[in-house]
């Protein structure tokens, strides 16, 4: 599915930088919790909201440890909420040198437990759509949920 961002009526954004280490990735949850909390219907729909977080923070972590493995950088995240029609979005850029190329990725096996391997999976489960553009220094990720 390809998703287009156009402009739509009412949108809000926020972005943040956080140092692309794990201990600052509940910083990212509890800001996307908040952004999504006062629009209506968000409240009730934790499993919605849920989804969200996961998939991102699910990136977020194959962020920290891939693409600046080990090294200190950062994670620019850009939010978007859009109010007609609904949707949020999250893009992710980072200036880590170990880009992922998608034509080496393969769905995880459900029915052998493995250790590592589900996390595009499950962004691509959870999210309307996926965006993921590689450049060694510059790599950019769109995540986007319907509302």
């Amino acid at each position: 599915m390809t998703f287009e961002m156009s402009n739509s009526n009412r949108s809000d954004v926020i972005r943040l930088e956080l140092p692309a280490t794990h201990q600052y990735l509940n910083v990212l949850t509890d800001s996307i919790g908040a952004f999504l909390s006062h629009l209506e219907g968000m409240r009730s729909d934790n499993e919605v909201l849920q989804k969200i977080q996961l998939a991102i923070h699910e990136a977020c972590t194959n962020i920290v440890n891939h693409s600046y493995d080990g090294e200190v950088g950062e994670i620019v995240i850009t939010m978007t909420l859009s109010y007609d029609p609904r949707w949020f979005a999250v893009e992710l850029l980072d200036q880590g040198y170990n880009s992922f190329d998608m034509s080496d990725a393969v769905k995880p096996n459900m029915d052998d437990a493995q250790i590592h391997g589900y996390g595009l999976y499950i962004i691509e489960e959870l999210m309307d759509d996926m965006l993921y553009i590689p450049e060694p220094g510059n790599n950019y990720w769109r995540l986007v949920k319907l509302l």
